[in-house]
Order: C-alpha cells, then sequence, then structure tokens
C-alpha cells in the first residue's frame, strides 16, 4: 500500500500481544520494543525474526532468540540485552495494550483505516477497496 498510495497512507504498527494464547507474546513484543529504540529497520528486523521462528520459541529462550535475531541482524545486541532485562520498553507494550482495548481490539491481526476496523487477515484488493473509498471521501 505505501509503494502504491505513497505519502497518501501511513501504517502504524502498535502491539497486542495475546498472552493468553501466547505465553511469550509479551516478552517478544516487549523485544521488538527494545529493537525498535535501536530504529524501524530494527524493529521489523525482530518482528520477522520473531515471527519466522515462532515455531522454536519458548517462554524460556525468547531472549535468547531475541539476542540470536538481534545479532544476525546487526542490532547493538548489549544495547538489546539491557532493555530485554530491564524489560525497558514494556510500557509502550501496555501502552499499545491499553489503546487496542479501548477501541474495541480482541483478536489480531486488526486494523484500522481512517477508524474503519478491519478484523483478521486481509487481502490486497480489501484494503485497496477500503482506502479507495477512504481517500475519494475526502476528494
Amino acid at each position: 500500500m505505501i509503494k502504491e498510495y505513497g505519502d497518501k497512507v501511513r501504517f502504524i504498527f502498535k502491539n497486542y500481544p495475546l498472552t493468553s494464547i501466547h505465553p511469550w507474546a509479551e516478552d517478544a513484543a516487549v523485544a521488538s520494543e527494545c529493537a525498535f529504540q535501536q530504529g524501524n529497520d530494527q524493529f521489523w528486523t525482530m518482528y520477522n525474526g520473531l515471527f519466522s521462528k515462532q515455531s522454536e520459541i519458548s517462554k524460556d529462550n525468547v531472549a535468547a532468540k531475541a539476542a540470536e535475531i538481534g545479532e544476525a541482524g546487526g542490532l547493538d545486541v548489549a544495547k538489546l540485552k539491557e532493555c530485554l532485562e530491564g524489560k525497558k520498553s514494556l510500557d509502550a507494550v501496555k501502552a499499545d495494550e491499553s489503546e487496542a482495548t479501548a477501541l474495541g481490539v480482541n483478536s489480531t491481526p486488526t486494523f484500522f483505516v481512517n477508524g474503519r476496523r478491519l478484523s483478521g487477515a486481509q487481502t490486497y484488493e480489501s484494503f485497496k477497496q477500503l482506502i479507495d473509498q477512504e481517500l475519494g471521501a475526502k476528494g
């Protein structure tokens, strides 16, 4: 969508770890936010790494796996580990959760396009149709 619409759209990611289903989800969100402290690209490196390795991750090894992903992705691993150990990004994760709860989010993924909620995985065409409607309404 960014490639197609350029500065007409913004993509903003918020954490909503479903800890009742995924016991290490909050730790993974904390790791992603710790990576974000090093930059947007570093966030996506961590996010994608955790997602792709989720079958290997447990509550007991999430910090070690995050460090591996960080090292492979060129992050400052010492800073990452310090942030993880101190849960220095937990407040940011909790703020995202609170915002999502206030908006009635109860599943992932959930998307908002100008306040219109789309729950669950969506096709490119679904997003395009809604974005075109919203841009046309502003026309």
